[in-house]
């Protein structure tokens, strides 16, 4: 989808993507150009019928919440800042609104971006995949914006807990029916990512967000990537990448599989199957390219057979798609479709977040590009790059660089 003005891609939809709910709520006509790069099948839904649609109660809200996500219209000036999310090495994230909805807009530092070998290259590669991706258990990118030298991914905020944070503070384990659930909604985001040949390389809990209404979504995509056969680079999170990463022969989508087989462990056993007590990334690498899975106690022999089946050393002996996972006895009478309807009822659901009233938006009205020009919002990276080199200044950049943040 193309904004007929700028002429600037704004929307990349996939199979079985959709457009044109708010022009059927709005009663308008949608003003934007739509371009297939190939033959393409398009199907119609008559308003009548997509109404009929909202009257089931799930779909209802996960359509509102969609479509306020879809809402390209949105500037830096129509958004007020109201509390800081975090920091990482390369960007920060704020909360804001802008008087109808809360979004996270994670800003990311040209100069940063720039003097790193493959900064440009990987932020680009984020807004390209994640402008791809729609569906409900995957965070939302509504879309890109600038300000000065800083670059900004205005997501949909996720209310809720981080996930690795849900998992760090119980006291039971063992628990069946909760493996089974957030195991599901793991299959079900790296299958729809996968079918688009979109690999992950990082899956983790801390990289997911447990939601409000007790499901799960992805919310990091800053080390995916487009694959088109086979990927080199060494990346991931310590005891959760795959041994074929380490290995450096090259890999593929079942790495992301071996992935949620560590988180799987994890939710079941509460500990780490690979490096859980190793101080360092050597011996950690070491027990993932030669330890067999060691289970601290007994467990039934589904939930033993799916995770052997994941964290399989041979990629192509793995378990490395949703289809060989449904075969198995674990989901034995496991309803899928119900998963995608929000239908199962959660195993947990999160205490409500302070910041989730929104009658609370219009006190809140510190302009939030204001606040950009007002704060020392350095990043991990910049810092770095400070100590390296004290003539460094967040407001110079490397001008002969400067074709990528123009078409931002």
């Amino acid at each position: 989808m193309k904004d007929p003005q700028s002429n600037k891609t704004i929307r990349v939809y996939d199979e079985g993507n959709c457009f044109g709910e708010l022009s059927i709520l709005n009663e308008t006509a949608n003003s934007y150009n739509f371009i297939t790069t190939e033959n393409s099948i398009c199907y119609i839904l008559k308003s009548e019928d997509f109404f009929d649609l909202l009257k089931e109660q799930n779909t209802n809200d996960y359509l509102k919440t969609k479509m306020l996500l879809e809402d390209n219209d949105i500037s830096l000036n129509d958004l007020y800042y109201i509390s800081y999310l975090g920091r990482g090495r390369f960007g920060n994230v704020c909360l804001v609104h802008n008087k109808m909805s809360f979004y996270a807009a994670k800003a990311v530092s040209r100069l940063a971006a720039e003097k790193q070998k493959t900064g440009v290259k990987n932020l680009l590669n984020e807004k390209k995949t994640m402008l791809s991706l729609d569906h409900p258990f995957i965070v939302k990118l509504v879309k890109t914006l600038k300000l000065n030298n800083w670059c900004f991914l205005l997501e949909e905020y996720i209310s809720g807990k981080n996930f690795a944070e849900y998992l760090e503070s119980r006291n039971n384990f063992e628990n069946i029916y909760e493996t089974k659930f957030f195991s599901s909604i793991l299959f079900e985001i790296i299958s729809y990512c996968n079918k688009r040949k979109i690999i992950h390389r990082d899956i983790k809990p801390s990289n997911i967000m447990l939601i409000n209404n007790g499901y799960l979504k992805l919310i990091d995509f800053g080390t995916s990537r487009k694959l088109k056969d086979y990927s080199e680079t060494v990346i991931g999170t310590p005891n959760f990448i795959a041994p074929e990463i380490l290995l450096g022969k090259g890999y593929s989508f079942p790495c992301d599989y071996w992935s949620i087989g560590v988180c799987i462990f994890y939710i079941y056993f509460g500990t780490l199957p690979f490096g859980n007590k190793a101080i360092e990334l050597f011996d950690i690498y070491k027990e993932i390219i030669e330890k067999e899975p060691d289970f601290p106690f007994e467990c039934p022999n589904d939930i033993k057979m799916l995770i052997n089946g994941l964290l399989c050393k041979k990629p192509s002996l793995r378990i490395n798609n949703i289809e060989k996972v449904q075969e198995l006895n674990f989901f034995k009478d496991f309803h899928w479709e119900d998963l995608k309807k929000f239908k199962i009822k959660p195993f947990y659901i999160p205490h409500k977040d302070y910041r989730d009233d929104l009658d609370n938006l219009n006190k809140i009205n510190s302009p939030f590009v204001t606040f950009m020009d007002n704060e020392k919002f350095e990043t991990i990276q910049m810092q770095t790059l400070k100590i390296s080199n004290k003539n460094n200044n967040k407001n110079i950049v490397n001008n002969s660089n400067n074709g990528w943040f123009e078409e931002f």
